[in-house]
């Protein structure tokens, strides 16, 4: 009888432990010290490129936190991807 409750506590104990629900994936970059940090540039340098970055739809913003504050995000293969293209324009930033 006392074993007919372990797969409940055991998909209790699963459900609980996934500390990753609220975390962000490696590859998602957060902020504009991220953004510029990544693209080793400074952080004013890639403040110029948002207008251009957010009608390609490279980064977009989030509202996040208490009281609503709007965050840019980023994936890192989108910016590599439009540097790549900006290169192969003859653009680069």
């Amino acid at each position: 009888m006392q074993y007919a409750n372990i797969p409940t506590a055991e998909k209790k104990r699963r459900k609980n432990s996934s500390s990753e629900k609220h975390s962000l994936p490696s590859d998602i970059l957060e902020g504009w010290g991220e953004i510029s940090a990544f693209l080793k540039w400074s952080k004013k340098k890639a403040l110029r490129y948002r207008l251009e970055w957010a009608a390609l739809g490279v980064i977009w913003y989030e509202l996040r936190g208490r009281p609503p504050t709007r965050r840019v995000r980023s994936f890192k293969f989108l910016l590599m991807l439009w540097i790549m293209k900006k290169g192969q324009r003859g653009e680069m930033p």
